[in-house]
């Protein structure tokens, strides 16, 4: 009983040790020639780890309200990055949730382009000039190695699944509203 406690912990440990040095391992179960029950072999790997951001969870999201074409308000939980993580935005992401999205703000207009090189899930992306309105709407793609420029200055950016805005008649001319 003591052993198989020990072997379970140094298991663990090295993975735990490996998770942490950004080395990544396999562990299969294999029987022992003495009993029945399994043993723990970590076999290391040598692919290359992949850094995942964990989605925000609601406590730490704020969230908008845009009119669509029809008047209803569909409602968006949005993350708001610091300016210095705008660079970073939704990459090394797998998942994002539907109405949920990025709002990156400036404190002037912009025409700051977006690129998607290091983005693994396919977004649409809405301009917002400082009234609250949407500019422009573009699809981008995921790995795209060029830029998506926009086609006038904006003062906001919101950053969703792609296909949101379609779905939820959202377009050019509708509004949005900062709730918190």
């Amino acid at each position: 009983m003591i052993n198989s406690k020990i072997k379970t912990t140094v298991v663990f440990g090295i993975i735990t040790i490996s998770f942490l040095t950004g080395c990544t391992t396999t562990v299969t179960m294999t029987p022992t020639a003495t009993s029945t029950t399994t043993t723990p072999v970590v076999q290391p790997t040598t692919s290359i780890p992949i850094i995942i951001t964990p989605t925000p969870t609601p406590d730490n999201l704020s969230r908008l309200w845009i009119t669509n074409n029809n008047g209803e308000k569909i409602t968006v939980m949005i993350e708001i990055p610091e300016e210095a993580d705008f660079v970073h935005g939704l990459e090394n992401r797998t998942i994002l949730p539907e109405n949920q999205g990025m709002l990156f703000q400036w404190q002037e207009d912009v025409t700051i382009a977006f690129q998607m090189w290091k983005t693994s899930l396919p977004l649409s992306i809405a301009f917002i000039s400082s009234s609250g309105e949407i500019l422009e709407i573009q699809d981008m793609e995921p790995f795209y190695p060029e830029v998506y420029e926009p086609s006038q200055a904006y003062r906001y950016a919101l950053e969703v699944n792609q296909g949101f805005f379609t779905r939820n008649d959202i377009g050019i001319g509708n509004t949005v509203k900062f709730i918190s």
